[in-house]
């Protein structure tokens, strides 16, 4: 990353944050720096802050299914509610059909569980991961984006959540992911942005998403997602983001140059 602004320093082409994509993650595992790949990764820090730079890192709402991962680990050991029978319900993520058990399917990290932030109590285990003690490396530098959140499941129907997934509330009411399926990528945002405000109480938030619904506005900015450098693209961002201020999310924008080349 050193060699990275050195470049940018080199051509004398400002810039003000860096973005860390999933590659950061160990492992695919969010919130855990990959050492081997980001050596004296401190020292990089320290460099940021003296050149007044900042960085901007990615938290997805799929967590990887891994026995040796806090997270998951954590997540597992959530007392979500009390079911009819005065037994826990435990697991701070989206049940299957017919049970208590996470729904497993496939994202980045292969496979994954997701959280269920219609819930309270997962809501307050999201918003502590930011927490420096936590997500260990980070410190008040660091804003973050929120990505795959419509929820993304490549082994899904539709590559999304199953609708016949299953949300449990803290009283142990039950919904379907059908019926709040337009808002989980807002229920992460405020889990999310409760998460920055907690670590840092006096210090103003960033925050990017790529899944908005009504309220948005109200935790962060969004994006268009997935575009690709093409004049025909250029024209729906620009029209994408037009009808997203007249709705209510004025804070929005597209990738520069497109996410992925233009298509032979």
């Amino acid at each position: 990353m050193h060699q990275l602004v050195d470049e940018f320093d080199r051509y004398e082409m400002p810039f003000d944050v860096l973005w860390m994509d999933i590659e950061y993650a160990d492992k695919r595992r969010y919130f855990a720096l990959d050492e081997e790949k980001f050596e004296n990764f401190h020292g990089f820090v320290d460099r940021m802050a003296n050149q007044n730079k900042h960085l901007a890192i990615i938290t997805d709402p799929h967590i990887k299914v891994d026995e040796d991962f806090f997270v998951y680990n954590e997540g597992l050991k959530v007392k979500m509610a009390v079911d009819d029978n005065g037994i826990p319900v435990e697991g701070a993520f989206i049940r299957e059909l017919g049970g208590n058990m996470p729904f497993v399917g496939k994202c980045w990290p292969n496979e994954s569980v997701w959280v269920d932030y219609l819930n309270e109590n997962a809501v307050e285990y999201w918003a502590g991961l930011y927490q420096y003690d936590k997500f260990k490396g980070t410190n008040k530098l660091f804003s973050y984006w929120i990505d795959m959140n419509e929820p993304s499941v490549f082994s899904g129907d539709e590559l999304t959540m199953p609708k016949n997934a299953i949300h449990v509330t803290a009283d142990n009411t039950r919904y379907f992911h059908k019926d709040l399926h337009n808002a989980y990528g807002t229920l992460m945002a405020r889990a999310t942005h409760r998460g920055i405000i907690n670590r840092e109480p006096n210090l103003r938030p960033f925050m990017l998403s790529r899944a908005v619904f009504f309220g948005s506005q109200k935790y962060g900015a969004m994006w268009t997602g997935d575009n690709q450098a093409s004049i025909r693209f250029m024209t729906l961002s620009t029209q994408m983001c037009l009808t997203m201020a007249i709705s209510g999310i004025p804070i929005c924008g597209s990738d520069v140059g497109g996410f992925t080349g233009t298509p032979p």
